[in-house]
Formats: C-alpha cells, sequence, structure tokens
C-alpha cells in the first residue's frame, strides 16, 4: 500500500453519518397454520404481517428502503435468485454466479458479488442491484484454489471493495484478503484455519480492517480475530474460552460509537449457550453469557437501535422451536425472552430494521416466513412482562446412573433428521421411512418391540446434541438408533470436528442414561452438493471420524454410507436407494435401512435374565465364610452364543440408589463359577445356567447386582435390571467332599437376624 493510502487510513475518523436504527419487536396474538405467537407485548390488536415465501435456501435480508426488502434464494448450486420484497409482491431475477453474497455499502446502496470464470483463472462479478451497474473484477489467482462458500466483502470509507476468502494450496489453507482500490493482496497464514473457517471481514469507522475466522488447534473450534490497522496485520486473538468445547456461528456488527460487538454460540459441557463481548477502545471487554439453561440456543443474529444491541436467536426443543431476544442495558445483558414460538422446525434466522419496522426472516426446510412487526412497543413490552424459559432438562450436575431401572427392554429410539422421520419424494412419509419397516422385523422375530420416530427434519448435529437428553428422558428407552450429520455437511459454519465432538456428546448423554447406542455413517446423495469436491470431501470426512467414533467408544457401527455406495450394480446401484429428491433414501434404500438396522440389533449383547442372588454361609467352618451367589440365564435373543466373550457384574449397597454400580467381577462367558473359601466350598446354585460367588460382602450389608455381556469386538451390552437379595440365607450343613457341580441339599432360614 502507497504511503498517501497509509495517511489517509491514519486521518480519518467518524465519517459515515450515523443511522439510527430502532429495533423493537411487537408480538401480539397470531394465529396462522404452522406457527402461533406465545406471548403479547404492548397493543395486542396491532397488526402482524407474515408472508409465506418460496421454498430454497433464503439469505442475506437487507432493506432498499420503507416496506422493500431484498435477499436471496438458492435452490441449486447454479441457480441463485435476487429476490426484491415490497409491500405484498415478490419480485425475482435470476443471478448468473453462485454463491452470491449481499453487502451494504457506506452510502446504504446495496451490492451482489460472487465468483466467476474459468478454473484456472477467476473473477469476482460485483453488482449494484439499484442502479443494475456490473463490474467484473480479474483474479490473478487459479479459481479451483478458493474455496468459494467463504467468499465475503466490505466497503472501506472510501467505498471500496475488499474481498476476503479461503484459499487452498496443496494442503495448506490460508486467508486471502484483496482491497480492489490498490490491488492489494494479504496472504493471512495461521495453524488454526480449515477449509470450515468462513472469515467474516468488516471495516470499522476508524478504518481498521477485521478479519474474524472459526479455527482450532488441537481442540474444538474457537474464534479468532485479527486486525489491518493501515501498516500491519495484528497478532490473530483467540476471542473465546480456551476450553474442550467448540464456539461457532459468529455475527458481527459495529454500533454507532464504532464498538465491534461480537456473539456466538458456544458449548458450555451440557447443551449450546450465547456468549458477545466487545472491542472498545483497544480492547476486547470480557466475555457475557447470554444464556445459562438446560435449552439448547443457537444462530444468534446481532441487530442496534439507537446503538443498543440486540441478540435474537433460535432455541430448538422436541416440542417447539423458539426466537428468543435480549438487550444490552448499559453494563449487562437483560434476561432473555421469549418472544414466540412455532412448531418445531430448523430455522435459520435473520433480522433487519427498515423505517421502525423489525423484519424478520426464518428459512427453513419445510417453510420460509418473513414476519414484519412495528417496532415502537418492545422496550415497553419487555420492561413490563418478563416470560420465565422453562427448564426442561435435568440440572447439569444431576447424578445420572448408567444403570436406570425404568428404561424399557424392547424400545428403541430412532434419532436424527428427515432420514430418520421419513422423507420420500420431497414429501414428508413417515410411514415408508425404515422406522416402521423396523418395527415390523422386530415384532415378526421377538414378538414385541416399539421402535420411536425422534426424527426432526433439518436438524444438525448442534440441534440434536441439545434435545437429546429431554428425548430420552422423555422415552426411557433401552436402544438408541444414532443417525446424525447429513444436514451439518450443507452448513460451512459447523466444521466436520464440530459435528464430530456433537455426536460424542449425543453418545456420552445416551450412555450416561444407560442406553445402548447404534451409530451410523451418514448416506451418499446425487444432488448438486454430490457433485461439489467441497461438499463430497466433507461427507467422507465426517465419516471416517463417525468411524473412529465408534471404534473409541467402543459402541456398534452401521457403515450405511458404504452399504448405499457399494450396492450391486446389477440391482440398480446406489442412486436406486435414493428418491427424486436425491437425499433421502427411496423406499427401497429405507427397507436396505431397516433390514441393516435389524441385523446389527440381532447382535446385541441382551442382558441376562432371571437373575438372581442368594446369602449363603458356610455353618461348619470355625470361623463362618459369608458370601453371595449371583445366578441367571441367558437371554433367548442370543442368536450365536459364540459371539460374546464375557460377563461383568456390578454391584452396590441396597439401600443406596444414587450410588453409581461398581464392577466387581469379570467371568468368561460360558464359565460356571465354583469358588472355595479355606477348606470349605461354596457350591453351584444353578444347574440350568451360570453363576457367581461373590466373596468379598459385608455380612451386615445388603446388595443389589446388574449384569452385562461383552461381545468379542469389546461392545458392552445394557444391564440386566438390577437384582436384590433374596430374603433368606443358604446354609452348607457339611463340609463340601464331593463334586463342585454335585447336588447338595441346602437349609433356608431368615436372613437379618441370623448373623
Amino acid at each position: 500500500m502507497n504511503l498517501k493510502k497509509q495517511e489517509q487510513y491514519f486521518r480519518i475518523k467518524a465519517m459515515v453519518t450515523k443511522k439510527t436504527i430502532i429495533l423493537t419487536i411487537f408480538i401480539s396474538l397470531l394465529t396462522f397454520p404452522g406457527l402461533f405467537l406465545l406471548s403479547n407485548y404492548g397493543n395486542p390488536n396491532e397488526e402482524i404481517k407474515e408472508k409465506i415465501l418460496p421454498p430454497g435456501q433464503l439469505s442475506r435480508l437487507e432493506s432498499l428502503g420503507k416496506d422493500k426488502l431484498v435477499f436471496l434464494r438458492s435452490t441449486s448450486a447454479t441457480t441463485t435468485s435476487l429476490v426484491v420484497a415490497e409491500n405484498n409482491s415478490l419480485r425475482e431475477s435470476p443471478l448468473i454466479y453462485s454463491p452470491t453474497i449481499l453487502k451494504k455499502d457506506k452510502k446504504g446502496q446495496i451490492w451482489a458479488a460472487g465468483l466467476a470464470g474459468q478454473p484456472n483463472k477467476g473473477e469476482i462479478i460485483l453488482r449494484e442491484i439499484t442502479n443494475n451497474s456490473w463490474s467484473r473484477i480479474p483474479l490473478k489467482i487459479k479459481k479451483n484454489k478458493i474455496i468459494p462458500q467463504s467468499l465475503d466483502f466490505d466497503f472501506d470509507l472510501f467505498h471500496h471493495p475488499l474481498f476476503s476468502w479461503l484459499e487452498k494450496d496443496k494442503d495448506k489453507i490460508f486467508i486471502h484478503a484483496y482491497l480492489t482500490s490498490d490491488s492489494t493482496h494479504w496472504p493471512i497464514v495461521h495453524p488454526s484455519l480449515n477449509s470450515s473457517s468462513s472469515p467474516l471481514i468488516h471495516i470499522d469507522r476508524f478504518q481498521r480492517i477485521w478479519i474474524f475466522w472459526v479455527g482450532h488447534l488441537d481442540g474444538q473450534d474457537d474464534i479468532y480475530a485479527t486486525y489491518f490497522d493501515g501498516l500491519n496485520w495484528s497478532t490473530p486473538l483467540c476471542l473465546t474460552e480456551t476450553n474442550p468445547y467448540p464456539d461457532l456461528l459468529p455475527q458481527v456488527k459495529e454500533d454507532d460509537r464504532g464498538h465491534i460487538w461480537l456473539v456466538w454460540t458456544g458449548y458450555d459441557g451440557q447443551d449450546y449457550e450465547i456468549f458477545a463481548r466487545k472491542f472498545e477502545g483497544n480492547q476486547w471487554s470480557k466475555i457475557y453469557s447470554i444464556t445459562n439453561n438446560q435449552i439448547g440456543d443457537t444462530s444468534p443474529t446481532l441487530i442496534f437501535s439507537d446503538s443498543i444491541p440486540y441478540i435474537s436467536w433460535i432455541q430448538p426443543s422436541p416440542k417447539s422451536t423458539s426466537v428468543i431476544i435480549s438487550v444490552w442495558q448499559g453494563n449487562k445483558w437483560s434476561d432473555p425472552y421469549l418472544l414466540y414460538q412455532a412448531p418445531p422446525s430448523t430455522w435459520k434466522i435473520e433480522a433487519i430494521e427498515n423505517h421502525h419496522q423489525i423484519n424478520l426472516l426464518l428459512s427453513g426446510l419445510e417453510k420460509n416466513i418473513l414476519l414484519t412487526f412495528s417496532s415502537f412497543n418492545l422496550i415497553t413490552g419487555l420492561n413490563q412482562k418478563k416470560t420465565q424459559l422453562d427448564r426442561i432438562k435435568a440440572p447439569k450436575n444431576a447424578t445420572i446412573s448408567r444403570f436406570d431401572p425404568e428404561l424399557k427392554e424392547n424400545s428403541y429410539l430412532g434419532f436424527g433428521n428427515s432420514i430418520t422421520y421419513g422423507y420420500l419424494d420431497y414429501q414428508e412419509a413417515p410411514d415408508l421411512g425404515y422406522i416402521p419397516r423396523l418395527q415390523a422385523l422386530l415384532i415378526n422375530e421377538y414378538g414385541d418391540g416399539q421402535v420411536i420416530n425422534e426424527g426432526w427434519p433439518g436438524e444438525t448435529t448442534i440441534h440434536g446434541v441439545s434435545r437429546i437428553e429431554e428425548v430420552l428422558l422423555t422415552h426411557q428407552a433401552q436402544y438408541l438408533l444414532l443417525m446424525e450429520g447429513t444436514n451439518d455437511i450443507i452448513f460451512k459454519e459447523i466444521s466436520t470436528a464440530t459435528s464430530e465432538f456433537n455426536l460424542k456428546e449425543m453418545v456420552r448423554k445416551s450412555k450416561e442414561h444407560g442406553v445402548y447406542v447404534i451409530i451410523t455413517t451418514i448416506i451418499p446423495r446425487n444432488d448438486w452438493r454430490w457433485k461439489r469436491v467441497y461438499y463430497r470431501e466433507r461427507i467422507y470426512d465426517l465419516n471416517d471420524r463417525i468411524r473412529s467414533l465408534a471404534a473409541a467408544e467402543r459402541i456398534p457401527l452401521l457403515d450405511f454410507f458404504n452399504l448405499f455406495y457399494n450396492y450391486p450394480e446389477e440391482e440398480g446401484g446406489w442412486t436406486s436407494l435414493l428418491s427424486s429428491d436425491k437425499v433421502h433414501p427411496s423406499e427401497k434404500g429405507y427397507q436396505l435401512m431397516a433390514e441393516n438396522w435389524f441385523q446389527e440389533i440381532k447382535l446385541t449383547p441382551f442382558p441376562p435374565q432371571e437373575v438372581q442372588v442368594f446369602r449363603i454361609r458356610d455353618g461348619v467352618a470355625p470361623v463362618p465364610h459369608t458370601a453371595n451367589a449371583i445366578t441367571w440365564q441367558n437371554s433367548k435373543k442370543l442368536e450365536d452364543e459364540s459371539n460374546f466373550l464375557q460377563v461383568k457384574i456390578y454391584r452396590r449397597e441396597g439401600n443406596k440408589p444414587s450410588q453409581e454400580f461398581e464392577l466387581i467381577k469379570t467371568l468368561p462367558f460360558f464359565s460356571k463359577e465354583f469358588k472355595t473359601a479355606g477348606l470349605i466350598g461354596f457350591p453351584s446354585l444353578n444347574n440350568f445356567g451360570s453363576q457367581a460367588i461373590d466373596l468379598t460382602i459385608n455380612p451386615q450389608l445388603k446388595y443389589e447386582y446388574v449384569l452385562t455381556i461383552l461381545r468379542k469386538d469389546l461392545v458392552e451390552g445394557p444391564p440386566c435390571l438390577p437384582a436384590t437379595e433374596k430374603t433368606a440365607v443358604i446354609t452348607l450343613k457339611k463340609k463340601i467332599t464331593s463334586s463342585p457341580h454335585q447336588k447338595i441339599k441346602f437349609t433356608p432360614f431368615e436372613s437379618t437376624n441370623k448373623f
């Protein structure tokens, strides 16, 4: 950069006319199919406008003037349209380049930008949408080195555009920043960068060029930032907590006083919460925790009213999807307030203020909605009426036993997205999905079996990890069929490392509840994303991570990707397993899924049955020996007993239900244990099954036991129901001199008052 330009960077201060944005979202009662408002704020008769928008992925909401909005609608890799919404009309014009982003310059004009050109010669097309003026900006690098989903841009105080993107050179990924006014190029290298880093660029009122991104260093995702002061780029700074949990989905905006505000969603060890901090003067503030509840909070968006920031975000749950808001109160954030709810949906939210109207764009899988509210009554309404958010999960520090006697042994929980729910040819089809097919197979084989449908169309692993605990508590199923991650692939902001983390947390939570988990890879897709190397590599990487996760957690793995992809060509090949939408299975594909779920379930180490515990004592020794004998029968569901390695026996004191069971003994699967104590022996009490002798008991205490079976691949099965001691003690009347398996007569008598 030349000296004159550097001097301009330092000389220019606040040159942008203040724009007052008043954010107040007025809520009144609204009834229409698919959406209802939970609470009233202000005048309940004031009108709320609602528009159902065309299907597709909607993004980049901006205002063009009073009652006039513009946004993008994408339906494929090459089909993106510019939509202008004015009053009750929608005008749509196709764009010839994709992906595309919208930005407003310092004058208030809106520009669209996207990548174009040939693989070996890229260019950026920049269009001012009001005057429909175009410009082509040639790039000196090959287009195929650019990760196109990562493009972002902003305008400096001279209205010159500055672009940023991720660039891949062999195995290295770095950020490329490009100032068009003097063709300055800056490569920004940092070891945290990866293909999902999605840099955000912002030029503040002091002409500092900020770049934010999501990356990870030997751990989970964090948010980083650097800025250019006219001479140098600052050392990249991690703006989130250095903990083993992911932080992602950052949003950045500047208020009228030049403060940079950053909001994001981050995991706190139990679910996702909303966090914020600001850059004031020359330093970042402390991290503000906006939420701290037992409900997942995600997808924050940031808006200003009179330089006061508001954060709005999505809060999904199995029963509803809510939009929440919080306002900055000078030195702290307000308690979260519930604005409205809808039936369960997966939305991405964008909001903008336009002439005292709030426009809320909800883009989802099933429906796209534009809501417009008056902006005058929110502050009064929030001060007058607070909505308490329900806490729907167990407390974060609750003790949960992995041996839960309340679990239903014949219940299977199908957990995932629309593939689990059942979608076929662009339509909901739960009756044709794998869930009812699998249930029929289980009933036919075992005479009983319930498969519960907990598929949520459009769900990402961020939503899944936040709702799984309530689902587990609600259904109390013994088995979880986990298939998540397909929708993560299409969101560039979610790295495969974060997807893996979320899946691991789902497995952890399930195990803590005593639930037996079977996990699967995600299936291949044949839509436009499959034709993009970027998305295919994300699918391959996530599936590799799922395979590694299953091995590390010692849970069964169903490799649906390979089962689909390697389907015989003579039977139609893998594409015949997909419906016309090219993402969800066909009926043939769902049948294949059901049959393979069933085959894996048949390999389950089902727990022992008829478990009994007897207190036994040798009554003839000088010092009587006391022990507990545990007897059991193997489950009739075990088809091939050669697949199993061991029986594991756990114990706890009988009067301490909050105490965890501890492993006390491991036996070979086929053993019938016979133990001796000194000269005295304890004979077999179970001539038709297996038994173990616990010699380590305290005769003054009573105990409970649970048993599990270990497969040869070290997958441990679910536990049996806790077995307590019988109320009788079996006393041996003479020394044993016969064979251990010889039948011996015992005399029972009352237990507690005999010791």
